[in-house]
């Protein structure tokens, strides 16, 4: 029978070794420990969770999109990001919301400790940004383009390139009128190639949005599976079997 503690430092090694391996395959994250044992996650090229932590109540899967970061926080249960979105430090996304419920006789889980609770999925669109220290309840959708103000607390639908902040959220602004805010979405410019994209007026987001609907050539990014023990790549859909 083989030592604890020669199991702890190999299982680290192993974790070490992984995390060198994610990078190279163009995924930054601070530790595979900051995954739960119940919880993966697929993550486009390039993308990085840095320093989150991702917390599961079931075997869950967590997806991420090209070109999107997180600096720090925690993900809990099911979520989907896009791609192209920019995270502050410590931000929460999909904050359960009956874990205690206040509506019980007790919120306190010695007294419920058979409460078997099924976690929405929180779903942020492309091209988001959420400033530092915001709490995201699961089950809300988050639209493309939109922004979350820092310190803010989301409980309901954000529609795409709106401007939300407070606690609760409340709406402030849109980023741009309804007639570019519809070209935008139409064109799914997060689908296109981002050195096609990169010649475009990027800094007139009509003028952006006229060209991108002209872009022909879709993105194809790599995906990699990532859990605590191992390291997988997928091309086109399926699995690579690049483990360690």
């Amino acid at each position: 029978m083989r030592h604890p503690f020669k199991i702890n430092i190999a299982l680290k090694l192993k974790r070490y070794f992984l995390k060198h391996k994610a990078k190279r395959l163009g995924i930054e994250i601070k530790s595979l420990a900051n995954l739960s044992r119940r919880s993966s996650v697929v993550m486009e090229v390039p993308s990085s969770l840095g320093n989150t932590r991702l917390a599961a109540f079931t075997n869950t899967t967590i997806t991420i999109g090209a070109h999107s970061y997180i600096r720090s926080g925690l993900i809990e249960g099911k979520s989907e990001i896009g791609r192209f979105c920019s995270f502050g430090k410590n931000v929460t996304i999909g904050l359960s919301k009956r874990t205690h419920p206040v509506d019980w006789a007790s919120s306190s889980h010695a007294l419920c400790a058979d409460h078997k609770y099924t976690h929405k999925p929180t779903i942020i669109g492309n091209d988001v940004w959420i400033g530092h220290n915001v709490v995201i309840m699961e089950g809300v959708e988050i639209g493309h383009g939109a922004v979350i103000g820092i310190n803010s607390v989301v409980t309901k639908n954000v529609e795409p390139y709106q401007v939300v902040a407070g606690n609760p959220a409340q709406p402030i602004r849109y980023r741009f009128n309804e007639s570019i805010k519809t070209r935008l979405l139409k064109s799914e410019w997060w689908t296109k190639d981002l050195d096609d994209l990169k010649k475009l007026d990027y800094e007139n987001a009509e003028n952006f949005a006229l060209a991108a609907s002209s872009v022909e050539k879709k993105a194809n990014y790599n995906k990699i599976k990532l859990n605590q023990v191992e390291v997988c790549v997928f091309n086109g859909g399926s699995e690579n079997q690049q483990r360690m």
